[in-house]
Order: C-alpha cells, then structure tokens, then sequence
C-alpha cells in the first residue's frame, strides 16, 4: 500500500501541480452573455508587466470542441510564452464555448457574436 501511495503522489505532483505562472495572474471570471443566453467562464491570464489598463493588446484563444475555458489557460506553455513577451505580452482571453464550441452562430445562440462583441465580457 505504501508503493502505492508513493506512486500516486508521484504522479498528482507531476500531472496535477498547478503550473508555474510566471508572474503572472490567472484569473476566473463569469459572464452572462447576451448572445448566447446563459453564463459561461472566461478565464483571463494577465501579464506580470502589463500597460495602463485600456492600452493592452487582447487575444482571445478559442478551444475545440470538447473543451472550455479552462484547457489551456493552466497550461505552464501559456505563461513561459507571455513571461518571454514582457511587457508586448497581450492580455489572453480563452472563453467557454459551450460543449460544441463551433464559434459561429447556431440554434442555441449567437455564438459568432459572443466571441467578438459581446457586452457581458468585461474587458
């Protein structure tokens, strides 16, 4: 049983420890979009070194099908990218898509709007 338990914290501190970030910050946010009609997440990774609010660059990272706004943006990649940037580094969006995350206007919402004019993001 000992070995066992050793194995398993072997494995969560390499596959569940959070990722170095950097100096970044990572922060969840809830939106209720007016497109789409519901809530939905939006996780935002902020620079270490970033411009006076207003006067940052934003990129909004868009999943696939099957994820959400959290499978890249606990991504250590993620952060060593925007450490290297200083302060270029953009501000990354990565809102949730829903369970299909096509991005582009359907029966359940106007997903094509709420990725690029939505009122509810507060960014």
């Amino acid at each position: 049983m000992t070995a066992a338990a050793a194995i398993y914290l072997a494995l969560a501190a390499a596959f569940f420890a959070p990722a170095d970030q950097h100096g970044a910050r990572l922060v969840p946010l809830t939106i209720h979009s007016q497109a789409v009609w519901r809530k939905l997440g939006v996780s935002v990774v902020l620079p270490a070194k970033t411009k006076p609010r207003g006067r940052r660059p934003l990129l909004v990272f868009l999943h696939g099908r099957g994820g959400s706004d959290v499978t890249f943006a606990s991504n250590e990649a993620v952060f060593e990218g925007v450490a290297q940037l200083g302060r270029k580094a953009p501000v990354i969006a990565f809102p949730d898509g829903g369970v299909h995350s096509y991005w582009h206007d359907r029966n359940d919402g106007a997903w094509g709007r709420y990725v690029s004019c939505d009122r509810g993001l507060p960014l």
